[in-house]
């Protein structure tokens, strides 16, 4: 979908029916990795991972808002307009099994309608419906391309894609409508190596921890402590300056920076009420442009266990 405003021509502004579907799988995806991750322990700013009652270490992680998603919690408050998937990191302590997390999650995921991938091995996960809402033909076919011949060049495998039929449904959907999981593993003072394409950001692990809440649309949502990583990736720009991917002839694509005079739409949100979303729905003004001492940690769910039969909370 494209807007019929001259200065805004080519920028492809996200379907409501993508949009709706994006907000509502971040509820099913958060609620299912945090609860599979463990609720009783977080990571501190030295990398540590504590149980919040008796502060011993522990095995599990915590799941944030990650690139694109956590660029919009912390300046629009929402879904970017032009944003055709959710980005979360899922960081977890040494030695902790991730892959056998990933299949439990296929087990629950898949009869609900949704494809998981392995995108990049032990790294890049991908959940995404069984036939995507949104397609961008020239991505997927140059995903294609790279699959099938990764030791090609770039311009090599553009050449490739441009002979290319998108394959139906993609053997690797790719960039639409996708919520796209990254893993990292956090060591005691130590630094994370944050991956981007073919850079790598090192960064403080109290950049990172605690996670803080912050405000995606109508929910309340995890993040970064600060936004040293978007820092580090986009620079500070990105507070005031709105860039899109527009879309060239023959589905190519440039990134190109919005003036805010243009009166472009910014932000979207669902128009659909969102199942089982109240854990996230109670929230405040949330994590902003720049870490503040008033920033919340993010809080988890009261969860009642029961012992011989009495419930108690924890």
């Amino acid at each position: 979908m494209s807007s019929p405003l001259p200065f805004a021509a080519g920028i492809p502004f996200t379907p409501q029916p993508v949009a709706n579907w994006l907000y509502q799988s971040m509820v099913l995806a958060l609620e299912f990795f945090q609860g599979a991750l463990g609720r009783r322990g977080r990571f501190h700013p030295n990398g540590d991972f504590l149980t919040d009652d008796t502060k011993q270490p522990a095995s599990g992680g915590q799941i944030a808002c990650f690139w694109g998603t956590e660029l919009g919690s912390r300046r629009d408050r929402g879904l970017i307009a032009w944003d055709f998937d959710i980005d979360l990191a899922v960081f977890v302590t040494p030695g902790y099994d991730f892959a056998r997390l990933w299949e439990k999650a296929k087990s629950v995921f898949e009869p609900l309608g949704y494809r998981l991938i392995e995108h990049s091995k032990g790294y890049k996960f991908r959940i995404c419906p069984s036939e995507p809402l949104a397609l961008n033909q020239w991505e997927e076919t140059c995903e294609d391309a790279r699959k099938e011949s990764p030791k090609l060049s770039r311009p090599k495998r553009v050449a490739i894609a441009s002979k290319k039929k998108v394959s139906w449904p993609p053997t690797a959907p790719h960039d639409c409508n996708c919520l796209d999981i990254e893993v990292y593993t956090v060591s005691r003072n130590a630094a994370l190596r944050i991956f981007k394409g073919t850079v790598t950001h090192s960064v403080n692990p109290m950049d990172v921890f605690p996670i803080v809440e912050g405000i995606f649309g109508p929910l309340r949502v995890p993040l970064p402590r600060t936004p040293k990583i978007l820092d580090l990736e986009y620079g500070s720009q990105w507070r005031r300056v709105y860039s899109v991917k527009k879309i060239l002839k023959g589905g190519r694509s440039v990134m190109e920076d919005i003036s805010d005079d243009l009166g472009v739409r910014r932000l979207i949100w669902p128009s659909v009420a969102l199942s089982d979303a109240e854990e996230f729905e109670d929230g405040y003004a949330g994590a902003g442009l720049d870490a503040s001492p008033k920033d919340v940690p993010w809080r988890y769910r009261k969860v009642t266990e029961y012992d011989n039969g009495q419930p108690h909370d924890i």
